[in-house]
């Protein structure tokens, strides 16, 4: 699938601190969903319900997964999902834009050949035609 080429920028005051850092608890998210850049769910989500107060409060969470590979996976399967469906609709909204452009240079055309002046029909080697107009002086 497609990955995106940001990076996300932590700050911290001192290198004890950047020594220190932990991505899982700075995020407040599971460690397998680290390397997950968008809709990362945290804890509270996971678990399906709100931070006990304990947690709050800075003690450690348990070790304990609280959640499986297999729904890490159903939720990616879901997000390639979305996006695969947001690009077919790009895709054919780019079509659609092209087929207008080409639908309104036709137009424009049409609307030139009715003028009056002295213009030439050329057919090109791959067999379109373009019209050319002799320049004309404005007065």
């Amino acid at each position: 699938m497609m990955k995106s080429s940001g990076k996300h920028t932590v700050f911290v005051d001192s290198h004890e601190e950047m020594d220190n850092f932990d991505a899982a608890e700075f995020f407040n998210t599971h460690e397998d969903l680290l390397d997950q850049r968008e809709n990362r769910l945290r804890l509270s989500q996971l678990a399906g319900i709100h931070k006990d107060e304990d947690e709050s409060e800075g003690l450690a969470i348990s070790d304990k997964p609280i959640i499986d590979q297999r729904d890490v996976s159903i939720q990616t399967a879901r997000q390639d999902r979305k996006k695969v469906k947001s690009l077919k609709v790009l895709q054919q909204r780019i079509e659609r834009e092209k087929k207008l452009k080409n639908l309104q240079n036709k137009i424009e055309l049409q609307k030139n050949l009715m003028k009056k002046g002295p213009k030439r029909k050329i057919q090109t080697k791959e067999g379109k035609t373009v019209f050319k107009w002799k320049n004309q002086r404005k007065r």
